[in-house]
C-alpha cells in the first residue's frame, strides 16, 4: 500500500493538485489506473487469504480469538 500511496501523491504534485483535491488511482504516477487498483485489490486479497489460512490451522481461531484478551497466551499443546 506504501507504494500506491507515494504513486498517487507522485502523480497529484506532478498534476498540481491542491491539497484539498481527492487523490485516487486517477492521479497514479506509475503506471495506468488499473494497475493502481488491481495493486489495491491484492493486498486486500492477501488479506483474507492469510486470515483464513490462519484459521485453517487445528488451534488458528484460539490464537487469533484469544490475542484480543491476552497477547501472550500460554498454549499446553493439546488441541481442546
Amino acid at each position: 500500500m506504501a507504494w500506491n500511496a507515494e504513486g498517487v501523491s507522485e502523480g497529484a504534485k506532478d498534476k498540481k493538485l491542491d491539497d484539498g483535491a481527492p487523490r485516487n488511482c486517477t492521479v497514479f504516477k506509475y503506471g495506468p489506473e488499473a494497475k493502481c487498483s488491481l495493486s489495491r485489490v491484492t493486498v486486500g486479497f492477501g488479506a483474507v487469504i492469510l486470515y483464513a489460512l490462519a484459521n485453517s490451522h487445528p488451534d488458528g481461531y484460539k490464537r487469533l480469538a484469544s490475542y484480543n484478551y491476552d497477547p501472550a497466551p500460554r498454549y499446553s499443546g493439546q488441541y481442546n
